[in-house]
């Protein structure tokens, strides 16, 4: 990894994330750039100090978890944001489950809970209110598909919620690294929080105490 190296994988994601046709996995995190382009840079610095101080996954997160918080250009990004969001990541079911946890106090009926009513959605609303995370939010839609539907259905004239179920849906791409593996326990746990039928995961919820 170089600095180079570490531009490309910038553009890609940033392409990613910002162009709908384009998809950073399908062209294997490579862009329209070159090292002479590179060399010219003035942000050529950043790139640099970053590809000494990270591997290539990391370095990938790194972009990926500052873009999500908006942070765009290299100049804007902030290694607390990476490392705030690799704490989070190391205990990602846990968190998983403490936010499904907070769907489930706002709406019993999982389906409801997915689609739209007066031209919005529950989860997008707490996701946008900072309630969920951008991964609690990414792994239901990965178990369950409920936002492309869902985008026909909103009141969006100003197009903020459609923007932040693009930014959902490119994010969920580097979300099934995470839970490879484990997506059954995450589906298992859904499930099990909101059926009518009394559990060890629901029974709060359940009989409202």
């Amino acid at each position: 990894m170089n600095g180079y190296d570490a531009y490309n994988l910038y553009n890609s994601i940033k392409l990613h994330f910002t162009q709908e046709s384009y998809d950073a996995f399908k062209y294997n995190f490579k862009s329209n750039t070159n090292v002479r382009t590179f060399e010219k840079k003035k942000e050529r610095y950043f790139f640099e100090k970053l590809s000494r101080r990270y591997n290539a996954q990391q370095l990938k997160l790194y972009f990926v978890d500052n873009i999500i918080e908006e942070n765009n250009w290299i100049g804007d990004m902030r290694e607390h944001v990476y490392n705030d969001r690799e704490k989070y990541r190391q205990s990602m079911f846990y968190n998983f489950k403490e936010e499904c946890k907070k769907i489930r106090s706002e709406i019993d009926d999982f389906d409801e809970a997915c689609q739209a009513k007066d031209g919005t959605n529950k989860l997008l609303e707490l996701y946008m209110a900072n309630e969920i995370s951008i991964d609690t939010i990414s792994i239901i839609n990965n178990l369950v598909k409920f936002i492309r539907p869902l985008k026909k259905q909103l009141s969006d004239p100003l197009g903020i919620m459609k923007e932040n179920l693009h930014r959902i849906i490119k994010y969920e791409y580097f979300i099934l690294d995470t839970i490879r593996g484990n997506r059954e326990k995450y589906r298992n746990y859904l499930f099990l929080l909101f059926t009518k039928q009394p559990n060890e995961y629901n029974i709060d919820f359940v009989y409202k105490i």
